[in-house]
């Protein structure tokens, strides 16, 4: 299950768009998460870096918690 792994910004975010080119899907989901603010402060207290380029499971279900499976 995608929950389960970590995931690059590029893999999660093709599964959210899969209609569009991956560079645009991730600058799509990055903005998701930067405009969510319960998302976006779950994730930095978490640990997470706005700067990584891959996420943890535990971030990937936090995604999923605040913005829905893909």
């Amino acid at each position: 299950m995608l929950k389960d792994k970590s995931l690059s910004w590029k893999e999660l975010a093709v599964c959210y768009a899969p209609g569009i080119q991956p560079k645009s899907a991730v600058r799509r989901l990055k903005l998701w998460v930067l405009k969510h603010e319960l998302l976006h402060e779950s994730l930095l207290h978490s640990g997470w870096n706005e700067q990584s380029l891959v996420l943890t499971p535990q971030e990937v279900r936090m995604i999923f918690h605040y913005l829905g499976r893909p």
